[in-house]
């Protein structure tokens, strides 16, 4: 069963996994938008980074749930068990997309989600499964941190969380933008271009694929 971090963060892994199969434009504008909603969520009050968390986790619920429930028919062992946490987890997510679960509750929900996804990155250096251990040791103590701010001081932690996912989107739009129009334009290029074969006829000579053929004299 996926963790809570898991499914919070499952709509934001499948737009990343659904970029790389993108044309290079569409690729750098998803960048431009990333990064002016992290200049918005910078700017702008608490409401906005309260609004983005309720899609961003509600819909990352609501589309773990899906999978579960999904697999669920699939699966030998552990179907209703699936069946069981999928449907909460579509119920949660349907609850925070619809507004349901108030402010508070929806600080509270983000404080377990940043435990638990820090939590299972100091567990993993700990265990010495990470391959980047001192950046994974980093992001595990401040997810822990966010944790500790959203739920014993919720105003405070709503400023923490405006700050690290404003900067979070300038970042990945800042990387994102210049890629797209460098290196994945130059290989989505290179991509489209035919194959260009070289065979030895057995005279020296080298035709390319798709010329005319020549009667030997």
């Amino acid at each position: 069963m996926p963790a809570l971090h898991d499914r919070a963060w499952t709509l934001r892994e499948r737009l990343a996994a659904r970029l790389r199969g993108l044309p290079w434009w569409l690729v750098a504008a998803a960048g431009a938008v990333s990064l002016l909603s992290g200049v918005v969520l910078l700017i702008a009050e608490g409401d906005a980074v309260l609004l983005r968390l309720r899609l961003l986790i509600g819909l990352g619920f609501l589309l773990s749930g899906i999978d579960d429930l999904g697999s669920a028919l699939t699966r030998g062992r552990g179907r209703i068990l699936s069946v069981v946490s999928g449907l909460l987890a579509v119920a949660g997510g349907a609850a925070l997309c619809a507004g349901a679960v108030p402010d508070d509750g929806l600080v509270l929900i983000a404080a377990l989600v940043y435990l638990s996804s820090g939590m299972s990155k100091v567990v993993a250096v700990v265990r010495a499964q990470s391959e980047t251990p001192r950046v994974e040791l980093v992001f595990g103590v401040l997810d822990l941190a966010l944790a500790v701010l959203c739920a014993f001081l919720p105003a405070w932690g709503v400023r923490a969380l405006t700050i690290v996912l404003g900067l979070r989107s300038m970042i990945v739009g800042v990387r994102i933008v210049p890629l797209a129009c460098t290196r994945l334009r130059r290989a989505q290029r290179d991509a489209a271009r035919p194959p260009v074969v070289r065979e030895e006829d057995g005279r020296g000579s080298v035709p390319l694929q798709g010329a005319e053929p020549r009667d030997a004299p």
